[in-house]
């Protein structure tokens, strides 16, 4: 038995006991259950826009109508006009008192409609404070609004709020979901916020005039919560709400809208400031993860050829160290979240994550890119 081989198989050992720490996961992100305090809750206005999504606007929009809320406050939906289901719903819930309902023209060029809706539905809002969400999400306790407005400071200007999938939603989905939204909090936390990936942000109507709203991007179709955290946001002014009284439930994505999602955001990306370190930070950890397997399959195949049983001990030894600490470190911070994720899917699905974003890559590449901007030639 010689001394390199003794050497490799504590390296590789080592290597499976450190890598694991590079992971998101291993850094800590509290659920913040204790909210500013407020002397007086301040007015509100959420704002919902409805496109093609009438059936989760009449599932979710009576919950946001029957909050109890210590102070006035309003549900701004804005829909496309000539929408005949859309406006169906609408006209069942019009005598709610805290409903306001505005229509975007048809003959909107030149932008995208979704970023127009949020415009006018802010130019619109009666309320400083302004809670943007989707027809997808929805509360699910009625002190929700009372939990989200307490962080409605005048210290803080932006608000990113935590939205988890339903129970019945692909487990890998909410996974994925999951992990990226722990980049992206984290960077909130301790720096400047980058993006979110999380329909619910609360912002001020007076910020979001001043600053031309989504002057710079209006040409792109999607990303509008991306780009409004990658302006608005700064350093020591922005709060991650993850309290469980605070969180949004967002409805299953389809096949197709998860896919887009990935694939606009390849568009999205490219016109996003301060991207660098994010991403550089996720490519470590996933090149961690990545050379800690390959070291051990190597050395694995390597062993068995040559009849080195020490170093296939020590490879084994090393996969089942990896394993078991990568799980035990990802449900860890998955139970903080509420998330319950089967422990043997984890390794599966972190080794799947690159090869998921590698794909929305290509099919990126390969799509038109017309298909990402509102200005068609």
């Amino acid at each position: 038995m010689t001394t390199e081989l003794i050497i490799s198989a504590a390296a590789l050992v080592i290597l499976a006991a450190v890598t694991p720490l590079c992971n998101i996961f291993f850094r800590k992100i509290t659920a913040v259950r204790q909210a500013d305090e407020t002397p007086e809750m301040p007015k509100v206005s959420v704002l919902l826009t409805a496109f093609g999504h009438s059936e989760q606007l009449e599932n979710h929009l009576p919950a946001f109508l029957t909050q109890e809320y210590g102070n006035d406050y309003e549900v701004i939906v804005v829909a496309e006009k000539g929408d005949a289901e859309t406006e169906d719903v609408l006209k069942r819930v019009a005598d709610n008192p805290h409903l306001y309902i505005t229509f975007i023209p048809d003959s909107s060029r030149y932008m995208s409609r979704k970023k127009l809706s949020v415009t006018l539905g802010v130019k619109a809002a009666k309320h400083e404070w302004i809670i943007m969400t989707d027809p997808s999400t929805a509360p699910t306790d009625s002190h929700w609004l009372q939990n989200m407005a307490a962080h409605f400071t005048e210290k803080n200007n932006l608000v990113m709020g935590y939205t988890q999938y339903e129970a019945d939603t692909p487990s890998y989905y909410q996974f994925e979901h999951f992990r990226t939204a722990c980049y992206l909090m984290r960077k909130a936390r301790k720096g400047r916020a980058f993006r979110t990936n999380m329909p619910l942000i609360a912002f001020k109507k007076s910020e979001f005039l001043e600053r031309n709203g989504f002057q710079g991007n209006l040409k792109y179709i999607r990303g509008e919560y991306d780009f409004m955290v990658n302006k608005y946001a700064q350093r020591g002014m922005t709060v991650v709400a993850t309290a469980p009284e605070t969180r949004l439930t967002e409805s299953c994505p389809s096949l197709k809208t998860w896919r887009n999602k990935h694939i606009y955001y390849q568009e999205t990306k490219k016109h996003l400031e301060r991207r660098f370190m994010p991403r550089l930070t996720y490519r470590f950890d996933m090149a961690m993860m990545y050379l800690n397997y390959v070291a051990i399959l190597g050395a694995l195949t390597y062993s068995l050829f040559t009849q080195e049983w020490l170093l296939t001990a020590a490879a084994a030894a090393a996969l089942l160290i990896t394993i078991i600490l990568r799980t035990v470190i990802a449900r860890k911070a998955m139970r903080r979240f509420d998330l319950s994720i089967p422990a043997w899917k984890v390794t599966l699905y972190e080794l799947r994550l690159p090869w998921t974003y590698l794909l929305a890559k290509i099919r990126y590449l390969r799509a038109d890119k017309y298909d990402f901007i509102s200005h068609k030639l």
